[in-house]
C-alpha cells in the first residue's frame, strides 16, 4: 500500500494492519472550513473545531466497487458504504464533540480514527455513530450519540488492547453487507470499553448487530462509580459512627453491584 506519510509511525503501522485494500485508499485532506460550511455548529462545536483538532484526514472510502461488500438499505437503514477518517487532536476532552459534529458534516457511515500525542506515545480512539434514515426530511440523517474507545497507546502490551487492535483486520469482520461490516466495529468497540471493566475481551455475538445490553451495563457501572464517589465525599465529612457506618454499608454494595455486573460483561 505504500508508505501514507501521516507523521505518525504507529498509527500508520496500525493502519496496514487492517488489510484495507489499496483501491480503497483516499488519503485526502479535510480541511476546517468543509464542516463550518456542512454542518450546524455551535458556539461549542466551533471552538473544539479551532481549539482541539490538528488535522483531519479521509483514509478510506470502501465502496462496493473497491471491496466486495454489499450496500444495505431498509426503512431505516441506508448503508452505501463506509468511510475512514484520521483525525489527529491537540485535546482529547471533547472528542465525543468532535466525533458528532463530523459526521453530521459527512453524509455516510463514518469510522473516525482519533490519534494523539502524549508524553511521544501515539495514542488512539476509534469512534462510530449509528446513522438513521431521517423520515421527514431525505437529505439528512438521524445520528446517534458516538460510541468511542479509551484511549489506547500504540505499542501497548495488554493482552486487551492488543486483542482489539488485532481484531479490527477486515479479515476478521463481516461482508454479509455494508451494515454488518460497520456493526463489526461497534462490537469490538464495546468489547474494548468492556475489557477494561473485566479484564477479558471478548465479542458478543449474540443475536448480531450492536450488543446494546452491554452499553448499558457499563452506563451502569459509570452511575454506580458517579454514586460511590458522593458517598465517599459525605463519608469525609461525617462525625457521627451511626451515620459513617450506614454509608460504608451503601458504598459496600455499590462495589458488590459493580463487581457482579463487571462478571456479567
Amino acid at each position: 500500500m505504500g508508505d501514507l506519510n501521516l507523521g505518525w509511525p504507529l498509527f500508520e503501522s496500525f493502519i496496514h494492519s487492517l488489510n484495507i485494500p489499496a483501491s480503497c485508499l483516499l488519503n485526502k485532506p479535510l480541511y476546517k472550513k468543509m464542516f463550518l460550511e456542512n454542518a450546524d455548529l455551535s458556539v461549542a462545536d466551533r471552538s473544539a473545531l479551532k481549539e482541539d483538532i490538528d488535522k483531519v484526514r479521509w483514509l478510506y472510502a470502501l465502496k462496493p466497487g473497491a471491496i466486495n461488500i454489499s450496500p444495505f438499505r431498509n426503512e431505516e437503514y441506508e448503508y452505501p458504504e463506509v468511510e475512514v477518517l484520521h483525525v489527529s487532536v491537540l485535546g482529547v476532552k471533547r472528542i465525543k464533540r468532535i466525533a458528532g459534529f463530523i459526521n453530521k458534516a459527512i453524509p455516510y457511515p463514518l469510522i473516525i480514527l482519533f490519534t494523539h500525542c502524549e508524553s511521544e506515545h501515539e495514542q488512539l480512539a476509534v469512534a462510530v455513530s449509528e446513522k438513521r434514515i431521517n423520515k421527514a426530511d431525505s437529505e439528512k440523517w438521524v445520528v446517534g450519540e458516538p460510541v468511542i474507545s479509551s484511549w489506547i497507546s500504540l505499542g501497548s502490551e495488554r493482552s486487551d488492547e492488543a486483542q482489539f487492535l488485532r481484531s479490527l483486520s477486515i479479515e476478521n469482520l463481516s461482508f454479509t453487507n455494508f451494515k454488518r461490516f460497520y456493526e463489526s466495529w461497534f462490537e469490538r468497540i464495546v468489547a474494548v470499553r468492556c475489557a477494561e471493566q473485566s479484564g477479558n475481551y471478548h465479542i458478543d455475538r449474540n443475536g448480531g448487530g450492536v450488543p446494546e445490553a452491554r452499553l448499558e451495563k457499563l452506563a451502569e457501572i459509570e452511575k454506580l462509580n458517579d454514586e460511590q464517589a458522593g458517598l465517599l465525599k459525605k463519608l469525609k465529612k461525617e462525625r457521627q459512627l451511626g451515620r459513617q457506618i450506614e454509608i460504608n454499608t451503601k458504598v459496600k454494595k455499590i462495589k458488590d453491584d459493580i463487581e457482579s455486573i463487571k462478571k456479567s460483561l
